[in-house]
């Protein structure tokens, strides 16, 4: 993302003072409107530069974590535009992505995995509701001031935790980079589902999945600013799409905005 704005904070006080935002009521319950009032023109620019980066990095992102996490891919894209604008309601900082983590995709695919069907109605509505308590204990923790607890926790804890979490993932994804349609609960692990059937490997999906791989790294080493994850994607998708390649795809979103609901 672009560098942080240099911000005078004088002036920007002097602003909000004469705003009378921050001081409002409204402005002290939700503080990203007390930023409305301070807002610059010269801001547009980068902003914009800024959306464009987190957009190209975040869709991605987004949908692969909520087929990770075991929901339908569009679910990724509703998390992710509702994190981005409650944080810009009531966060703290000025400059953060923030959207689905593979970690906590990881574990909300572990504990529902054995109490409902992987992209099941049932299974995305209890996905939905864990959501909601592991939200209220944060609630709770930040009225508390509770995050301090994890700095209790040592760096090589932390370490593992994400290095193990990365291990996972990639090994989670080898079925699908080789196309390879096995029943997982049938084996130890991924890697041997993978390794047992490498007979059934589709080439076609093998070949975009390992050209996905290549191109990201190349644009991470060559090209920084150039959103490689995006490249690959819109590449590989119109791919298949000229070619009408063989190979599993997302499919169509749904065009309706979701309505929220607490169920039966």
């Amino acid at each position: 993302m672009p560098a942080a704005r240099p911000v005078d904070i004088v002036t920007t006080m002097e602003r909000r003072t004469k705003t009378g935002i921050e001081d409002s009521g409204l402005g002290r319950l939700i503080p990203g409107f007390a930023m409305l009032g301070t807002y610059e023109k010269s801001w547009i620019r980068p902003d914009l530069l800024a959306g464009l980066t987190v957009w190209a990095m975040l869709v991605p992102q987004a949908l692969g974590y909520a087929v990770l996490a075991g929901m339908p891919s569009v679910h990724g894209l509703y998390a992710a535009v509702g994190a981005l604008v409650l944080y810009w309601l009531w966060g703290s900082g000025r400059e953060l992505n923030v959207g689905p983590e593979s970690t906590v995709a990881i574990m909300i695919a572990t504990i529902l995995g054995s109490r409902a069907t992987t992209g099941s109605d049932e299974y995305t509505s209890m996905a939905a509701l864990l959501a909601l308590f592991v939200g209220f204990v944060l609630l709770i923790g930040g009225l508390f001031r509770l995050g301090k607890v994890a700095d209790f926790l040592s760096r090589p804890i932390l370490a593992g935790y994400v290095f193990g979490s990365g291990i996972l993932i990639v090994t989670s994804q080898l079925p699908d980079l080789f196309g390879v349609d096995v029943d997982r609960s049938l084996y130890l692990s991924d890697v041997g589902a993978v390794v047992r059937n490498l007979d059934q490997t589709d080439i076609a999906a093998l070949a975009i999945g390992l050209g996905t791989i290549a191109i990201v790294v190349l644009f991470k080493r060559v090209a920084k600013a150039v959103p490689g994850a995006l490249v690959a994607v819109v590449l590989s998708t119109a791919l298949v799409a000229l070619f009408d390649l063989e190979v599993p795809v997302v499919g169509e979103f749904a065009s309706r905005t979701p309505i929220p609901s607490l169920g039966r």
